[in-house]
């Protein structure tokens, strides 16, 4: 079953909720899940596309630590660490070089693209060119492609 990966982004839910809401002991929310505090998912607020999408989550996962649990038969002294960076999600996601670059896909994390590829989208389409990711999702929200972010900006000129 899914489990909150702390190691990746997630949002942290505040409030209070009754005993019959779906939310009812969410704390935080990654992937478009729930988990309660112990980081277990809240199987009460799946809906049906929900239970669809964490199948094909779960699919994606087992087929992950079966490449990496191969690759370790084959490598058996490669570090864990590097391995995980090696045999990833982004690693799936990866786009060739000579794929067009979607930045809304970028910003949502369904895409990969080598950074260069991604300042010099910025540049032809925006005439910006943003030195880290947060400033990047920060364009994409002034120009209404994503929604905007919380927290103060970074983009000095816009301040």
């Amino acid at each position: 079953m899914l489990t909150l990966d702390k190691t990746r982004p997630f949002g942290e839910i505040a409030g209070h909720f009754e005993n019959d809401d779906p939310m009812f002991g969410a704390v935080a929310s990654q992937d478009g899940f729930l988990f309660d505090g112990y980081g277990k998912l809240i199987e009460a607020a799946l809906t049906p596309a929900d239970r669809k999408r964490l199948e094909e989550l779960v699919a994606r996962n087992d087929a992950l630590d079966a490449a990496r649990a191969r690759f370790m038969e084959i490598a058996p002294n490669t570090d864990p660490d590097q391995l995980a960076k090696i045999i990833s999600v982004e690693s799936l996601n990866k786009s060739s070089d000579d794929d067009e670059v979607d930045l809304v896909e970028w910003a949502y994390g369904r895409k990969a693209y080598n950074y260069g590829k991604v300042a010099k989208a910025f540049r032809d389409r925006f005439s910006q060119s943003p030195v880290n990711k947060k400033q990047g999702l920060e364009i994409l929200a002034e120009h209404g492609l994503i929604p905007p972010m919380s927290g103060a900006g970074t983009i000095p000129s816009q301040q």
